[in-house]
């Protein structure tokens, strides 16, 4: 690891577990700031910012102003949140909260995780009833951004989306249990706090499923360390080795999810603070490939927002395969194909448009040495994937 991850791991450790002196005179606080920032983990250090020694004071000061920006915006989606969750509730609607803020409550200081939108989960029966709500309550669907298993609304800026299903469709079949799982306990879902705020969200070990999913279903296609940082601080919270030896390991198992969760749980020993004492269960794990899995989310960035340039792209459908690469394919050319976003019987057409785009923009002015580095890449990449069971 290089210098500036070195302390962006420290940062890290410093926030979510105990503080330590350490003095980082000497760090190109620029480039820390601005990792941090692409990774989705830039407002952890809120609580402990004006403790770091050795930052320099003018990235320090345009890091205050960020942090403070963060927090704004966390309290107005919790604000709307609930906003949401009354509005379907006085309609006799049951609702949790996924991701987001059901994953920042597990953090010491859950103002200083970034949100930056709502899911809101519902049962299929109720679903066609809480979107018919939210649209008389007047919130506006977003064109383009609904799929076949939410409805997305823009709120006031902030990016919504009412789900009736957790899972993607077109998951292996031990992901779509997963979904049967959180249905079977909707109906006795938990109330969690967040800043003093209660709201309604799924049991621990179906809320924690759900991360451990999430991660796993987005790899392919590059993940950041915040939703690494929520599965740490969840496991920290609550996966001891009783818990995994008597409940945790037998659903992960039946997810299909055992080899990653070792591997990603062992890298968060190893990287970034996670204490191993209670988290044994996770020791076996190879520890080559926890180097290879922290290297390659390094590298893609939070929402892969590191690869959006021609390559990353071109890399990220490569990742992909089977019934996931046909459906990115089909949104990726009805988006992009005016024909297609018009015309609903040109749809069928929208994946040989996709395929034909993609490669006229990757092989224009493209070298035979970069496209065979791709193949490299791809190559490296499905080994890891491979050893991680995914």
């Amino acid at each position: 690891m290089n210098e500036t991850y070195r302390v962006v791991f420290s940062l890290i450790r410093d926030s979510v577990f105990t503080m330590q002196s350490i003095d980082y005179s000497g760090s190109n606080w620029n480039d820390v700031f601005n990792e941090m920032r692409l990774q989705g983990v830039s407002g952890l250090v809120g609580s402990v910012l004006g403790k770091v020694l050795g930052i320099d004071t003018i990235v320090k000061s345009q890091w205050k102003e960020h942090i403070i920006h963060q927090v704004i915006l966390n309290e107005k989606i919790i604000s709307l949140q609930n906003q949401i969750q009354s509005l379907l509730n006085e309609k006799g609607i049951k609702s949790v909260v996924i991701k987001g803020t059901s994953s920042a409550a597990y953090y010491p200081n859950p103002i200083y995780r970034n949100v930056g939108d709502i899911d809101i989960l519902v049962m299929p029966d109720q679903y066609d009833q809480a979107c018919y709500v939210m649209v008389n309550a007047g919130y506006k669907t977003v064109m383009g951004q609904t799929s076949k298993r939410h409805t997305s609304f823009n709120i006031n800026g902030v990016h919504v989306e009412i789900h009736h299903r957790f899972t993607a469709f077109g998951s292996k079949q031990s992901s779509v249990v997963l979904d049967e799982m959180i249905y079977s306990v909707m109906r006795k879902c938990d109330e969690m706090k967040y800043e003093g705020t209660l709201f309604s969200s799924l049991p621990q070990l179906e809320n924690g499923l759900v991360i451990l999913e999430h991660i796993a279903h987005h790899l392919r296609t590059g993940i950041g360390l915040k939703h690494i940082v929520d599965w740490m601080m969840y496991v920290n919270a609550c996966v001891d080795n009783e818990y995994w030896d008597t409940c945790f390991e037998e659903k992960v198992n039946m997810l299909g999810l055992q080899q990653f969760t070792k591997v990603i749980t062992k890298m968060c020993t190893l990287y970034l603070g996670l204490p191993i004492i209670n988290h044994e269960w996770c020791k076996n794990a190879d520890t080559t490939v926890c180097t290879r899995l922290i290297k390659f989310i390094i590298e893609s960035g939070n929402h892969a927002v590191k690869k959006n340039g021609i390559d990353g792209k071109a890399e990220k459908v490569l990742n992909t395969k089977g019934t996931k690469l046909i459906i990115q394919l089909q949104n990726s050319g009805t988006v992009h194909w005016g024909m297609a976003s018009k015309y609903r019987i040109m749809r069928p057409f929208a994946i040989i448009y996709a395929v034909i785009r993609y490669a006229s923009l990757y092989f224009k002015q493209r070298t035979i040495g970069s496209i065979w580095k791709m193949l490299m890449v791809k190559r490296n990449n499905q080994k890891l994937f491979k050893q991680l069971d995914l």
